[in-house]
């Protein structure tokens, strides 16, 4: 007759609340319990919280909900998966949920640093979403930083083409606003014209 033991760990939350941890030292529990225990521990916290929201993104309306609330909070506390991040966020902005979709949205500016130009093509995207508030968000978004960022205005120009009609639309209104054309962006004044008429 063999015996299986179990390792259970404890820690202690600066409130001195006892989180009991998984086997082999992991947190276990639902995306809004990892959520909870990140945000008592946000001095120290762990990664294995970070990981149940990373997969609470793949979870239903509620779990993807607070997954798109909180990564963008604690993601810089996980040097190793700002990637995962990103791209749990970029799936979040192209849920069916409007609401999981306007948290997402409303943070991608943050994760800027992670990679530029996906962060600028999902917000560029969402400018073609049918659901006013997150369209209004992107543009908001996309409007404080096309003066300072030429990038961005590449990504505009770039994605015009394959773009919603809506998006079209709405990046033609953010374009004729904030860019000048000279000789030197005649090209694209073209396409903008094209897509225009």
């Amino acid at each position: 007759m063999k015996f299986w033991g179990l390792l259970v760990l404890f820690q202690i939350n600066r409130h001195g609340h006892i989180i009991k941890m998984s086997k082999k030292g992991g947190n276990k529990g639902s995306p809004s319990e990892a959520a909870q225990r990140l945000i008592d521990n946000s001095d120290n916290p762990a990664e294995s919280d970070f990981k149940i929201l990373l997969d609470g993104a793949k979870g239903d309306n509620k779990a993807k909900e607070i997954a798109a609330s909180y990564i963008p909070s604690f993601f810089e506390n996980f040097p190793k998966q700002q990637k995962p991040a990103l791209n749990a966020m970029l799936d979040l902005a192209e849920c069916e949920e409007p609401a999981v979709r306007y948290k997402a949205v409303s943070n991608l500016k943050k994760f800027c640093d992670v990679d530029k130009a996906s962060v600028y093509k999902a917000l560029v995207n969402a400018l073609g979403d049918e659901e006013d508030s997150i369209a209004s968000k992107s543009s908001e978004f996309v409007t404080s930083l096309i003066q300072s960022d030429d990038d961005l205005k590449e990504t505009l120009f770039s994605c015009l083409q394959s773009s919603k009609p809506l998006g079209q639309l709405r990046i033609v209104e953010i374009i004729h606003k904030n860019i000048t054309f000279t000789e030197e962006n005649v090209e694209q004044l073209l396409n903008v014209l094209k897509v225009a008429f």
